[in-house]
């Protein structure tokens, strides 16, 4: 007989909310296998209101959440670890980044010496490892020849390569090794040659700077000068006679302290030593025993009756001077009077020969002076009552002056004129100018041929 479903309250058939869960089929399959009847409806409805539902899922649920908690902290584990990685890598980016660009932006590099070697070495192992930063230097310049057309006057030396940065080497060599000539080249160690610019010079020191545009050339290993004793072993390394290039001569040191030299009027502190250097030595390295640029030669005494005296710059000197024509084409407290020259050598027919300065311009110009200043073509001859013929007399004149436009001096000039109108003659006149501050500007702005009368 067929049992009747009646709605509940809520309109709901009671066949629909006595339907068994799948779960309760398959514990009722259960049930009935073991106890071999049929478990009656009734107690399956009233076990289901009794307990509901939620007994049969909850444990799925519990699962569920676990799961997902164990997911959301692997994820979260994961992505914290994954942010501080990139964090430190990050800095070390930035920072190996910065560290780059403050070594290409370093305005000069010097190989120098941290901690002294702990053994000397012989002349030749010395050779063997720092001949390779010893060039050679070859100067030109052109002028004009007598009988028209131009001749070129030549010139050598040596020089040492110190420093570099992310364009170009920087050589050491002598102010009066470059002094006057335009073109400039050197010749490297492995027989290259390179053309060379003059970054700046300076007479005070006699130390000028070149350049070249090669950045992997080998660097000489600076050395403290001011702790060189008498009677220690060094050894020079240059280009004697300008053809001789990477001559290696040997000597000792000569004095204790820097011995005050006065050398084209410029009292100078050098280094004394017994090593022979020639002409075509200056500007190359004076080297003790453990491969350590200690000097730069720039002298030596030449005479008949003397023997075994040598001078150098001394290194300090040297890397003071450089450090500051490489920043900025000059070095401070060096005075000038505003004027440029050319220089005129005149020989006589009887061989006696001597140079002529002739102004070139004036800094300090004034259209309304008219003749009553120093004009171009004027001839320098006095300053303060020194007799000047080239550039270093002026310079010498010039070297204990204030540079702030204070201090004067008393320029001496013989200006041509036609006298009576017709018979060319020479008049002398006294001019007063300011000393002002040297800036790397030219000097000697050319240089003439041989003139007779």
């Amino acid at each position: 007989m067929d049992e009747k479903h009646t709605p509940d309250s809520q309109g709901h058939s009671n066949e629909e909310e006595n339907q068994p869960t799948p779960t309760e089929v398959q514990e009722e399959h259960a049930s009935t296998a073991f106890s071999g009847e049929e478990k009656p409806k009734e107690s399956v409805k009233s076990d289901e209101k009794a307990h509901g539902a939620s007994i049969y899922y909850a444990p799925h649920r519990e699962k569920r959440l676990r799961s997902r908690r164990k997911r959301v902290f692997a994820l979260t584990f994961c992505f914290l670890l994954s942010a501080v990685l990139l964090c430190m890598l990050s800095s070390y980016l930035i920072a190996d980044y910065l560290l780059a660009e403050n070594e290409d932006d370093a305005l000069i590099v010097y190989h120098r010496v941290t901690e002294p070697s702990l053994e000397a070495g012989t002349p030749a192992e010395v050779y063997a490892s720092v001949a390779d930063a010893v060039v050679e230097v070859r100067v030109s310049a052109s002028i004009p020849a007598l009988g028209g057309g131009e001749s070129v006057i030549s010139g050598a030396g040596s020089g040492v390569i110190f420093s570099h940065d992310k364009e170009s080497s920087y050589i050491f060599t002598n102010h009066h090794v470059v002094d006057g000539f335009s073109a400039i080249s050197v010749r490297l160690a492995d027989g290259r040659e390179l053309d060379a610019t003059l970054v700046g010079s300076d007479w005070m020191t006699d130390i000028a700077v070149l350049s070249v545009k090669e950045t992997d050339l080998p660097l000489a290993l600076l050395g403290d000068s001011s702790t060189l004793i008498p009677g220690q072993a060094v050894v020079a390394i240059g280009n004697p006679l300008g053809t001789l290039g990477g001559s290696i001569t040997s000597g000792i040191i000569s004095s204790p302290l820097e011995r005050k030299v006065e050398i084209g009027g410029i009292q100078m502190n050098l280094i004394q030593s017994s090593t022979p250097v020639s002409p075509g030595n200056s500007g190359g390295g004076l080297f003790n025993m453990y491969g350590e640029l200690v000097g730069i030669v720039n002298a030596k005494y030449a005479s008949e009756n003397v023997e075994g005296i040598s001078f150098s710059i001394p290194m300090k000197s040297a890397v003071e001077a450089s450090e500051q024509l490489i920043e900025k084409g000059y070095v401070s407290g060096r005075a000038t009077i505003g004027l440029t020259f050319t220089r005129t050598l005149y020989k006589q027919l009887n061989g006696e020969s001597a140079y002529y300065l002739y102004v070139e311009s004036n800094a300090h110009h004034d259209d309304a002076l008219g003749e009553n200043q120093i004009l171009k073509g004027d001839r320098i001859t006095h300053i303060d009552g020194k007799a000047v013929s080239d550039i270093a007399d002026i310079r010498s004149a010039l070297v204990s002056k204030k540079t702030d436009g204070t201090e004067t001096v008393k320029v001496t000039v013989m200006r041509s004129f036609l006298y009576a109108g017709v018979i060319p003659t020479e008049r002398s006149l006294d001019f007063t100018l300011p000393c002002t501050e040297y800036k790397g500007e030219a000097i000697l702005v050319s240089a003439s041929g041989i003139i007779f009368y």
